[in-house]
């Protein structure tokens, strides 16, 4: 609630939709928010409430066409600062993604796609939905993630191909080598991204005769690179190349504070930032004009990410310039955990890292100075968490 009652302060809505099952949450968000929603609409009860209230309304009087640089959507993204960005993303990125998907995943008209991850995710959404909509194809959704149902889904529906994040990749294929389906003929490849995925399991997953695409991008971008259908099983490790409709340079560490004009680019296998350029690239971070000139430098995007480049052009990620960590796919800054915990009356210093989970790739820890006599357990801790930020 803490979160989404920042958001709605931040962007101010018109309308918040909502499943009628979160109405608590959202009830104890709006609460906490100053600004509140003048709709309202619970879309999981009977009937389309959107429709409805489109037939109830006044036609505008006049249609305004929209422009390329036109924001379309507004997807928040976690901060250095410890507070979200809401990154504006353009009409060119929604489009110039969808024919990048297009060229990467060999989409087909009519293909049949499962979506599991979230559509708050840029994965769920930019990656893997808008693009098979945009080719006529067939979206199947899951209300949440099951590796079972996963499984189930892809075989009776016939499915092409379907996204996730490692995390859930080494859960599915858990859920694979215990219970293998007869067959899955339609399944061409499952793509990953969201933080690198382990040769290993792209090998268990060979085994088991599918192919893992490995994929990198940002909510800022949507798709940066892609492994192709022939690419990925000789190139297992390597998020692929960039894709069509965008230039991507890997500058120079020690460049990259420069004007671009001065940048210098990695030498092979030299590690350098991923920087871009193109219709994909969002127009800015909403009402966040220091960020956006931090990030945006004449026409170029600064992702933060750290990689080397091989002769051919296949990128694989080193890490990441800024401080972050990626916890089953989800972006986590310390400074937003700090900043909670700092809150806490007994809590005088805290300092947060990420460590190496087998389950998770990485997971927050925090190192903690209490105040003088004061005194505190790990579950009072984690309660104190939960009560302020999202379970990731």
């Amino acid at each position: 609630p803490r979160e989404i009652a920042f958001q709605l302060d931040d962007c101010r809505p018109a309308a918040i939709f909502y499943e009628a099952a979160l109405r608590p949450t959202l009830e104890e968000a709006l609460a906490l928010a100053s600004h509140r929603p003048a709709l309202g609409f619970a879309m999981d009860r009977a009937g389309d409430p959107l429709g409805e209230a489109c037939a109830e309304a006044s036609p505008l009087e006049e249609a305004v066409a929209v422009q390329a640089d036109t924001p379309a959507i507004l997807m928040y993204t976690s901060g250095t600062t410890g507070h979200p960005k809401g990154a504006l993303l353009p009409h060119r990125k929604a489009l110039y993604n969808a024919l990048n998907a297009v060229e990467a995943f060999g989409i087909r008209p009519g293909d049949r796609v499962l979506v599991v991850a979230p559509l708050f995710h840029s994965l769920g959404l930019q990656i893997l939905a808008i693009p098979l909509l945009y080719s006529g194809g067939l979206l199947v959704l899951h209300r949440r993630f099951d590796p079972e149902a996963v499984w189930k889904a892809v075989a009776r529906e016939r499915i092409n191909y379907f996204g996730g994040v490692p995390a859930m990749h080494q859960r599915l294929y858990e859920r694979l080598a215990a219970s293998p389906p007869a067959s899955l003929p339609d399944l061409r490849f499952v793509f990953s991204a969201g933080s690198a995925i382990s040769t290993e399991l792209i090998r268990n997953f060979a085994s088991a005769g599918i192919l893992v695409l490995q994929g990198y991008g940002q909510t800022e971008t949507s798709t940066l690179t892609s492994l192709t259908l022939e690419d990925a099983p000789t190139r297992a490790g390597s998020v692929g190349r960039p894709v069509l409709h965008a230039e991507l340079r890997v500058i120079r560490t020690e460049t990259v504070a420069r004007p671009p004009m001065e940048w210098e680019d990695a030498r092979e296998h030299e590690t350098g930032e991923i920087v871009v350029r193109g219709p994909i690239t969002m127009v800015g971070y909403w009402e966040r004009p220091e960020a956006t000139a931090e990030t945006l430098t004449e026409g170029w995007l600064r992702t933060g990410d750290l990689a080397q480049q091989d002769a051919e052009g296949f990128l694989t990620l080193v890490g990441r310039a800024r401080e972050m960590l990626i916890s089953g796919g989800e972006n986590v800054y310390p400074a937003e955990i700090e900043a909670v915990y700092r809150e806490h009356p007994a809590i005088q210093e805290i300092a947060v890292i990420g460590v190496p989970d087998p389950q998770w790739g990485e997971v927050p820890r925090a190192h903690i100075l209490l105040e003088p006599n004061r005194d505190l357990d790990s579950q009072e801790l984690e309660i104190w968490g939960r009560e302020r930020l999202a379970a990731f």
